[in-house]
């Protein structure tokens, strides 16, 4: 390898951590474990993910521990397993918000296979899983209006009131299309296609 080569290699190194530095949403890092525990390299847009600045990481190496969510302390050391799959963790931010991380790690080890170090990842997923849960709650809310639409149609039936049956099985099934179009996307299904087969 020659003193170009070396040049070559640092430009590479600092054009990619200069593109980490740019991406909001993942925070690349670099923790030592020997001699001395903290990190060695932490993008500074690790700001806008916890609150925290990378010289507060710098000086704290137990920022970070401190930070996860105290129920996901233990899946972080499923983290550091060779050929582990990435790990979902909250963080507590600087203002108390919890924000949805998505983490992978690296061990790097000397030449006595002693891991010195840990190169990561962490990608915020925040956005994603509260989409998630807003969508597991719409679709409760449209199974609670099919269910009690199906009710109050079996009164009305038993009562052989025809207009009500009528109201409450055209409610229960705009709401079983709706909680569909929620699973499955829209113009899947017809509620007249579902009272045809009721029919």
């Amino acid at each position: 390898m020659t003193v170009d080569d070396l040049g070559d290699n640092r430009a590479a190194a600092e054009r990619l951590r200069q593109l980490f530095e740019t991406i909001g949403d993942v925070v690349s890092y670099r923790y030592r474990v020997m001699p001395t525990p903290g990190y060695e390299y932490i993008s500074a847009n690790c700001e806008s993910l916890v609150g925290y600045s990378a010289e507060e990481f710098y000086d704290d190496p137990e920022l970070w521990l401190k930070l996860v969510h105290p129920d996901d302390q233990g899946a972080l050391q499923l983290m550091f397993v060779p050929g582990a799959s990435p790990i979902t963790v909250r963080w507590r931010t600087r203002d108390g918000d919890l924000r949805w991380a998505l983490q992978s790690a690296s061990t790097k080890v000397d030449a006595h296979g002693n891991v010195v170090a840990f190169e990561g990842l962490v990608y915020d997923i925040t956005e994603r899983v509260r989409l998630v849960e807003e969508r597991r709650q719409r679709g409760l809310e449209l199974h609670d209006q099919v269910v009690q639409g199906l009710a109050v149609a079996r009164l009305a039936f038993d009562v052989d009131d025809r207009e009500r049956l009528d109201q409450a099985l055209t409610q229960s099934l705009n709401a079983a299309r709706r909680l569909v179009e929620e699973l499955l996307g829209p113009g899947v299904i017809d509620a007249g296609d579902l009272r045809q087969e009721l029919s």
